[in-house]
């Protein structure tokens, strides 16, 4: 892929994840738990719609969800996609509400892999 179409794309990911963060971070109305998103396959808890902001821009959310890492390793991961893979900046309190989610759904027991009903 050509540089220029690799930062396109790069740039439309990143006003993708901006914006859903804006729209989801003012979504009163989520769903505190239980079920599964019908979009992502996410467990739908708090911290999912960051998930969907900022994993699924790049990912389909079963690679996200099959990683299986505890909070520390979600945190190097992000850190490696943001040094070698141009992953944006993730403001704090949704990298908190991400790393709270990720780990607690999707950690070393992973509660909700292979779940999705």
């Amino acid at each position: 892929m050509c540089s220029v179409v690799r930062r396109a794309w790069r740039l439309g990911a990143v006003v993708f994840a901006l914006f859903a963060g804006a729209v989801f971070a003012g979504d009163a109305g989520a769903p505190d738990a239980g079920g599964y998103d019908p979009g992502s396959g996410f467990f739908m808890a708090p911290g999912y719609q960051a998930a969907i902001a900022h994993c699924t821009a790049c990912h389909s959310a079963q690679l996200v969800i099959q990683q299986g890492q505890p909070r520390g390793g979600w945190m190097e991961l992000i850190e490696w996609m943001q040094s070698e893979h141009g992953l944006w900046q993730i403001p704090q309190p949704q990298l908190n509400e991400l790393l709270d989610y990720l780990s607690a759904h999707y950690g070393p027991g992973r509660p909700h892999f292979g779940r999705n009903e």
